[in-house]
């Protein structure tokens, strides 16, 4: 189910390799639940899982602390309204954090979406760094 969320998700930002690359996201993310720098979480409603976050800690010493804690993926299923979801899940992550001392965040969110940016901007989110993809 989170693969299906993954996917929806990446659908909607509307990128092309998103068909091939489903099964290597179900393989790395069953990994992601043994590594202690990932904290991974799921809502669930009526037994259905609804949405997820995932975020880790990078080691990043310096004027912010000793490590930042990265929100790399967060997903709603978008079939129904899930009005709190998406904010519910931040915070059990940021309490994740919290717990393991990183208070400073960053978020992987696509400038593709606009309502991706609005979500992250309404908790708070700034323009910090440019993050630019080189192919090697």
């Amino acid at each position: 189910m989170l693969a299906a969320l993954w996917q929806e998700k990446a659908v909607l930002a509307a990128d092309p390799r998103v068909t091939a690359a489903r099964e290597r996201w179900i393989a790395a993310a069953a990994g992601w639940l043994d590594d202690a720098r990932c904290g991974l979480f799921v809502a669930e409603r009526d037994g259905q899982i609804v949405g997820y976050i995932a975020g880790w800690i990078q080691p990043h010493p310096g004027i912010l602390g000793d490590a930042l804690g990265m929100i790399t993926e967060l997903a709603l299923d978008a079939h129904s309204y899930q009005g709190g979801v998406g904010r519910a899940l931040v915070d059990h992550l940021r309490a994740w954090y919290a717990e393991r001392g990183v208070t400073a965040l960053t978020v992987w969110a696509s400038r593709r979406s606009a309502v991706e940016q609005a979500f992250w901007r309404s908790l708070g989110g700034v323009n910090w760094m440019e993050l630019l993809w080189i192919k090697s």
